[in-house]
C-alpha cells in the first residue's frame, strides 16, 4: 500500500520539480500551466469567435487571422454595448506550457493564460488578482465559428468579415439563452496533446488539479516512454522500487542528465536531485504536469523487451578471460554458459551483476554490443 501511494503521488509531481518556471508577476503565485502549446492556440482561435459572459450579459470577440480583434460587450456604467477600438489586436506568446494571450485596446495591453477543454469546447482565461495572492478566471465562454445575432444587433458597425456566419439562434439578451444555442468547437485537431491537469489554478481555486485516477493513468502513460517537456525538451520518467528517475535526453535519446526523485515522509513534497549539476528542487504534488506523453518507449526499454522475448544472446565481458554470451530474461535474471546473475536498468544504462561483479553499460554502448539498431 505504501509503495502504491508513493507511485501515485510521485507521478503527480512528475517533471514539475525540474521544469517549474518562475511565477508570473510575483513569487507568491504558483506557475499556472496553460493547457496547450502556442501553435495550438493560434490555430484554434484564428478566424473564430470567442463568446463569453461579461457583466451578466453575452459578449463576443472575433479574433482575426491577421491578429485584428473586434469585441462587443455591455458596459453597465454607460448602460449600453461598446466595441473595441479599430486598432485592437490579439496574439499568442510564449512557448510550450508557458503560454499567454495578449490583447490590446486603446493603448492598453492585457495578458492572460488561456485554457481550452476539448470535450466541451469551453475556453477561458486567467490572471492574478490585484493583490497578486491567487489566480482567478477573467473571462469564461467557448469558441465557435459564428457571430451571435444579438451582438450583431447591439454592435451593428463592427466591420466583421463579410463571410463570417451569423448564429441566428443566439438572439437573446440573456446569456443563458445564448449559451443554450452555442455551437462550440470541440476536439480541435491537436487538442489531445494536452498538458495533464492543466485546467487552470483559477478554475480550481488553487487546489490540486489531478485526481488520483488521473494520476494513475498519467503514470501509466509516462513510465518508460519519451515525453515532450516545455521548450521541446525530451524526457523519460522511470519508476523504480524505492525512487523515481527522470532522464533528460538529447535529440538522439542519449542521457544528458538524470534526476532522482524521492517523496517526503508526509507525502506532500517531491524532492529531485540531478546527478551532473547537483541541483536540487522541491515541489508540491498534485498539480498540472508540464510535459506531454508520447507512445514511444525509450530505446533501452524497447531493446531489452526484444532481447528478453527472443532470448537472443549478447556477448559481454565476463569474469573469465574471454567474453561470454549473456542471455537476458524478463524476470530480471541473466545467465552465461558459466554462471548466472541479475540485470536492471537505471540512469540510462543496463546494469549486470554476475557472481558479485557489477558492470554498467550506457544503453547505446550496450545496443552496439547487442547489434540492436531499433
Amino acid at each position: 500500500m505504501i509503495r502504491r501511494i508513493f507511485r501515485i503521488v510521485a507521478a503527480a509531481a512528475f517533471f514539475a520539480a525540474i521544469l517549474h518556471p518562475p511565477a508570473l508577476a510575483s513569487e507568491r503565485l504558483p506557475f499556472n500551466l496553460s493547457s496547450h502549446t502556442p501553435e495550438f492556440f493560434r490555430d484554434l482561435l484564428s478566424g473564430r469567435v470567442w463568446v463569453y459572459e461579461s457583466n451578466s450579459k453575452p459578449a463576443a470577440a472575433y479574433l482575426g487571422k491577421n491578429q485584428d480583434k473586434v469585441d462587443c460587450w455591455f458596459q453597465p456604467s454607460r448602460n449600453k454595448y461598446l466595441r473595441t477600438y479599430p486598432d485592437a489586436t490579439w496574439a499568442i506568446t510564449g512557448n510550450q506550457g508557458r503560454v499567454f494571450i495578449k490583447t490590446t485596446n486603446a493603448g492598453k495591453t492585457y495578458t492572460r493564460v488561456p485554457f481550452y477543454a476539448p470535450d466541451t469546447g469551453r475556453y477561458h482565461t486567467e490572471a492574478p488578482n490585484k493583490e497578486l495572492t491567487h489566480w482567478q478566471i477573467v473571462t469564461d465562454g467557448w469558441i465557435q465559428n459564428e457571430w451571435p445575432r444579438i451582438l450583431l444587433d447591439r454592435c451593428p458597425e463592427l466591420g466583421l468579415p463579410h463571410d463570417l456566419p451569423i448564429n441566428e439562434n443566439q438572439a437573446s439578451i440573456q446569456f443563458s439563452d445564448v449559451e443554450a444555442n452555442a455551437t462550440p468547437v470541440r476536439n480541435h485537431p491537436g487538442s489531445d496533446m494536452r498538458f495533464p491537469g492543466a485546467t487552470g489554478l483559477g478554475a480550481s481555486n488553487g487546489q490540486p488539479t489531478l485526481t488520483v485516477e488521473q494520476v494513475e493513468e498519467t503514470l501509466r502513460q509516462y513510465n518508460r516512454h519519451i515525453a515532450i517537456g516545455m521548450q521541446g525538451r525530451k524526457l523519460v520518467f522511470f519508476a523504480q522500487s524505492d525512487h523515481h528517475e527522470i532522464w533528460h535526453l538529447d535529440a538522439d535519446s542519449s542521457i544528458l542528465d538524470v534526476g532522482i526523485m524521492r517523496l517526503s515522509p508526509d507525502g506532500k513534497i517531491m524532492k529531485t536531485r540531478w546527478d551532473k549539476t547537483g541541483r536540487t528542487s522541491k515541489n508540491f504534488v498534485g498539480y498540472a504536469l508540464p510535459t506531454i506523453p508520447t507512445d514511444r518507449l525509450h530505446p533501452v526499454f524497447a531493446m531489452m523487451g526484444q532481447l528478453t522475448a527472443t532470448a537472443r544472446p549478447v556477448t559481454l565481458p565476463s569474469i573469465t578471460t574471454t567474453p561470454d554470451a549473456h542471455v537476458f530474461a524478463s524476470d530480471g535474471t541473466v545467465r552465461t554458459p558459466h554462471s548466472a546473475g541479475s540485470w536492471h536498468i537505471s540512469r540510462g544504462a543496463v546494469h549486470v551483476d554476475i557472481d558479485g561483479v557489477k558492470r554498467a553499460y550506457p544503453w547505446k554502448d550496450f545496443a552496439q554490443r547487442a547489434g540492436w539498431t531499433g
